[in-house]
Parts: structure tokens; sequence; C-alpha cells
């Protein structure tokens, strides 16, 4: 003998007669209780109905939902006046309707969960299914479930703005006491680029795109260094867990990572470690300054093949649990697989690029995934958010997009110092400006950094047409909090800056 799903029907009309009655409450429990919420079938064409008579801005009462379901042809084929009359009659009191509603939906989540189990055990049962798939889409169900409860859950104004002005203190004791902008994310390590995006915030999607052989590896590297060092620094100074940097790589093994990460830390270019031509002294210092070092940073390396938006969901999943994960950085999005190879190509990146922004809210971390720019990019003067390689909804979704190029070859050849400069714009900055800052680029030793003040260039590439003005954040016009916000400064969602 099966079991009856729990529900309470009593109670389902005790709302739907009160609301008649009081509808001035209507749109309270709206925005608690949904149509699917009535266990029976009958009660959610009735609720429907009040849906539909809210929306004509009527009153909620016996004629209107009669005339509203006999509109929907729900009257004489399920209903008649009688039966919505001894709903309105069975009610006892308006005073609980509130009350009533959270146990309606309450009922609804056990049944939902039952519903969930039921099928999960289903779907394991077919034979050839995928483990992973089936335990994704029953997590995707079971955290809808939990939105439900969430419905009455919305902030009044009064208490966002504390939560807002908590914030902005917090920041000023942090500026008055150190003297400068207090960066409130995981710093990239370059104080340019840390100033321009107040470093990597949590829950934000960050798009490294630029064409082949511009540095997007190295300079990813960089940036998951500087955050292992960052995490490492304040578990030592006692501020938390020792948190690590998840490095996915979808185009080199981790031993050739970890190559590039050694060139850097030890100032070893990376031809004489691949090539073996080092004397004794120097693999003194690759072990000693080296491998002691990079050995007990928390970087992750994972370079397994056939990496996709839910092998990287769960392995996110198994980090975070342990609240252990603080950044991951993705080498490179165009190279993985999506769940659900549908359509072009275009929409499968662009589900690829929606699903990372899912796993950034989701653990509230920063996710940098690197892209490539289109050919468009080196025939146009003005690099722009359209030239993101199969672009769709990555612009959309990222909540910063950046943009690494260099000098062109013929600047190269005028000046062979331009060979180590790397420019890196910020074409989309969700809370913040846009701008182009110039960075050191030592390729041969894999190493990202700030361009000393003295060799900063006075104009961008001779091949493309130069801002008006470049600024640099070593370089402040004015001291105090101006120096963040400048005049003439370009804003996120102002036309296209150029180089």
């Amino acid at each position: 003998m099966s079991k009856i799903p729990p529900q309470c029907v009593d109670l389902e009309r005790e709302v739907l007669g009160g609301l008649m009655m009081e509808d001035h409450l209507f749109d309270e429990v709206n925005s608690i209780v949904t149509v699917e919420a009535f266990y029976k079938p009958a009660h959610q064409l009735v609720y429907k109905a009040f849906q539909d008579v809210r929306i004509k801005n009527l009153k909620i009462d016996l004629p209107t939902v009669f005339n509203q379901m006999k509109d929907n042809g729900e009257i004489g084929q399920f209903f008649s006046m009688l039966d919505l009359m001894e709903i309105t009659n069975s009610v006892r009191s308006t005073a609980n309707i509130l009350s009533h509603s959270r146990v309606i939906v309450q009922n609804y989540m056990l049944r939902e969960l039952i519903r969930i189990s039921n099928e999960t055990i289903r779907f394991a049962f077919e034979d050839g299914a995928d483990a992973f798939d089936v335990l994704n889409t029953a997590e995707k169900e079971m955290a809808n479930i939990g939105d439900i409860s969430s419905f009455s859950e919305m902030k009044t104004a009064d208490k966002v703005m504390v939560e807002t002005l908590n914030a902005i203190e917090t920041n000023k004791v942090l500026y008055d006491e150190f003297g400068k902008i207090p960066i409130t994310g995981i710093p990239s390590g370059i104080k340019d680029l840390d100033l321009l995006t107040l470093g990597w915030q949590d829950g934000d999607l960050i798009i490294i795109a630029a064409r082949a052989s511009q540095g997007k590896t190295a300079f990813a590297l960089n940036m998951a260094r500087n955050a292992a060092g960052h995490f490492k620094s304040r578990f030592l100074n006692g501020k938390g867990k020792f948190k690590k940097v998840a490095l996915f790589s979808l185009e080199m093994k981790a031993s050739r990572l970890m190559m590039r990460l050694l060139s850097r830390e030890v100032r070893i270019p990376l031809y004489e470690l691949k090539s073996g031509a080092l004397t004794s002294q120097q693999m003194q210092k690759i072990y000693k300054d080296g491998a002691e070092v990079l050995s007990k940073e928390g970087i992750l390396f994972d370079d397994s093949t056939g990496l996709n938006t839910r092998l990287l969901a769960a392995k996110t999943k198994k980090l975070a649990k342990k609240g252990e994960l603080g950044l991951i950085v993705i080498d490179y999005m165009q190279l993985m697989g999506n769940n659900e190879k549908k359509g072009t190509r275009e929409q499968e990146v662009s589900a690829i690029s929606r699903e990372l922004k899912n796993i950034a809210q989701d653990y509230n971390i920063p996710v940098i995934a690197l892209s490539q720019l289109s050919r468009e990019a080196e025939k146009d003067k003005v690099i722009q958010l359209s030239h993101l390689r199969e672009s769709g909804a990555i612009e959309q979704d990222a909540d910063v997009v950046a943009a690494i190029f260099g000098y062109s070859e013929d600047d190269i050849k005028n000046n062979p110092h331009y060979k180590n400069r790397r420019f890196v714009k910020v074409l989309k900055q969700r809370d913040g400006e846009l701008d182009t800052i110039e960075l050191s680029a030592e390729m041969a030793i894999q190493l990202f950094e700030d361009l000393p003040a003295s060799e900063k260039a006075l104009s961008l590439p001779g091949n493309f047409r130069p801002d008006p003005e470049i600024r640099h954040f070593n370089e402040p016009k004015e001291s105090g909090a101006k120096l963040f916000i400048q005049p003439g400064s370009k804003m996120n969602g102002d036309e296209d800056t150029p180089f």
C-alpha cells in the first residue's frame, strides 16, 4: 500500500478562501507560494485564477475569480460557483494565512524531495548510467528546492544599507590605516592592475584573452603564484584556512607548467631548464629557492584530458567543502567540453561560460579563464569585446574581461626593449573602470610585473591609435582618495577605448 505524499489540503482551502475575503494579503502570500505548491489540482486552478485576476489589477473576490475561471475554461468542466462558495465558506479565520502558506510550501518541498529521490534511484538503475550526470542532476534539483524556501527572504532597503555602509566603513579603516587604497579581493601581484580592479573579487568570472604567443599561460601562472603566496601569507598570519589555487590545464601537462613556475621563481631562463644547460650553482638554486618553496605553496594541478564543466564542478565542490578553495584558473576555456554537445560551437562555448560563472557564484570564489582573441583583433585598430573568439555569452557572463597584447614587430625593430613589454587592456569591468596598463613581461623567465616608472612608454604601439592619456597608477596625479578615480577615466559601458 503506497503512502500519501506530504500534503495539507485543509490548509490549502483555508488560504484560498481567506484570500477571497482579504485580497490585500495576496501579494505577500504570492511571494511565498507558487501554483505548484498546492497539492490538490483543483486548488492549483483556483490559485492560478487569483494570479490572472491580479495581473488585470482587479479585486480578488468570488465574482471576479468565477469569471476568470470561466474565461480559463474551467467553470463547467472542473468547477461551479457552488464549489468556489464552499471554499470561501470553509474559512474559519484569516489571521493565519501567512503561516498556513509557509506550511503549504514546506509540504511541497517534502514532495519534491521524494520526487527527486525516486528519479535519482530510477536513473541510477538505468544501463550505462553516468554517475556524474546523475549526481549533477540531483544536486541541481536539490538546489532548486532550496530556492523555493527563499521566496520570502528578500532584504529591506534599510538592511541592505547597513551592509553597504559597513563595507564602506571597513574599506575606509583600511585606507586610513595603510594610507592607500585597500585591495578587497585576491591580489594579482601587479600593483597597477590591482588598483584598477581592487583584486580578483569573490564570485567573479574573469576572462583573460589574447592572441597566440602573447603570454596568456605565463600571465595565468603569475596570477596563480601570486594568489597562492597571498593565501599562504594570510594563513601564516592566523587569518583563516590555508586556501589553495586550483589550476586546470587543457593545453599542457602539469610538469611543463611547474617548469615555467620554477623559471619564474629562480629567474633562470625557461630554455635553460628545458635544455639542461645548467651549472651546479644553478641546480642548487633550483632545488633550494625553487623546488623547496613551490612544493609548499597551495597550488593544485589538474592536467586531465576531457575536462568539462560537469567534472570541473564536481572537483570544485570537493575542494570547496573542505573550505580550501580560494581561486580557480583555467587554461583555456575554448578547449573545455560542455556537458551537452548541442548547437553550434559558439553556443557550446557560451554554455561553458555560463557554467563557469555559476561555479564562481556557487562557491564564492574568483574564476580566471583564459580565452582566445579572434584574428579580427589583429586587423582592427581597436580591441573590442566582440573579438573574443566564439564570444557568444562570454562577454555577458564575465565580470572582468582583459586583453593582453604587445608591440608590433616594427615597433620592436625600432626599440628591442619593447619585446619584453605587454599591455593589459581592461575591456569590461562590471563594477569599475576601463583602462590600459603597461607591464614588464620577461618571457624568458615567464615573469609579469609592474613596469618601473622610469621605463613606462609615453605612447602606445605606433600601429595603433594611442589613448589621449595612458594612466599608470604608480604615478598618481593627486594624493588621497582621488588616487583611483581620476578625471577623464573611462567607465564600463562607455565607448570602446583604443589600445
